[in-house]
């Protein structure tokens, strides 16, 4: 699915879970959740944890100079998924190997060779059929291809205008946060380096309590180090919440 809808699907779950294990938001569980995302999970973690501040959904209707009989169909369906605050319930997040600027890879003919086989759920497309034909202004069937609707692979080439737009989204002041990165070529400068798929540049988030890097590929959550500096920041995280 696309980031945005997948973003929002998983808010949705987190807060419905939320309401149903502890609806007067008492334990202290509840109160300071840890998130941990790899890759396309750390873009979407970074976005639980980030303020639109309007300027997602401002950035779109510019872009596509709506109609004004298409522009509240357009606001009614698609203004939710491109407006949302932090969770208030995640103090924490550690961001692995994490496009938040796009990677090369996405857009490369590799990367869109793959995304060609990519078919979008039809309970989606059925789901914005609506709002979906108003923007391509088209009767076109609806096959999973439809429009070419931009897929999560899509989503995360550096060139897309969604990851370009959230790149710079503030993440709340309460969520403490860390990087995990992956270098596979110790002979080339960190600061042009990548994972293999996730260039240095763009795992790199100013601000974060720690940074580490570790020889690996992009699959870096599954070494060893990584694994011991996740364990690390989760005993901190338990030392700091029970002071």
């Amino acid at each position: 699915m696309p980031l945005p809808i997948n973003h929002t699907a998983i808010r949705r779950t987190v807060d419905e879970t939320l309401l149903e294990l502890d609806p007067t938001a008492e334990t202290l569980a509840s109160q300071g959740i840890v998130l941990i995302g790899h890759s396309m999970g750390g873009v979407l973690a970074r976005l639980m944890v980030s303020s639109s501040q309007g300027r997602l959904w401002s950035e779109f209707v510019e872009q596509r100079q709506l109609p004004k009989e298409h522009r509240q169909l357009a606001q009614q369906r698609l203004a939710p998924l491109l407006r949302f605050e932090p969770l208030p319930e995640i103090k924490r997040a550690i961001f692995i190997a994490t496009p938040h600027r796009g990677t090369p890879v996405a857009g490369n003919r590799l990367g869109r060779a793959v995304s060609h086989f990519v078919r979008l759920p039809l309970t989606l497309l059925k789901e914005f059929e609506d709002v979906i034909r108003v923007l391509a202004n088209t009767d076109a069937q609806l096959d999973g291809t439809y429009m070419n609707l931009p897929n999560s692979i899509d989503n995360l080439s550096e060139t897309d205008p969604f990851i370009r737009a959230t790149a710079n989204l503030p993440i709340s002041p309460q969520v403490h946060y860390h990087s995990i990165i992956a270098q596979r070529d110790t002979s080339v400068p960190l600061e042009v380096s990548d994972d293999g798929i996730v260039p240095y540049a763009s795992a790199h988030l100013p601000g974060a309590i720690s940074e580490k890097v570790f020889i690996a590929g992009h699959s870096v959550q599954e070494t060893a180090q990584a694994i011991l500096e996740i364990r690390r920041i989760l005993h901190q995280d338990l030392t700091e919440y029970s002071n």
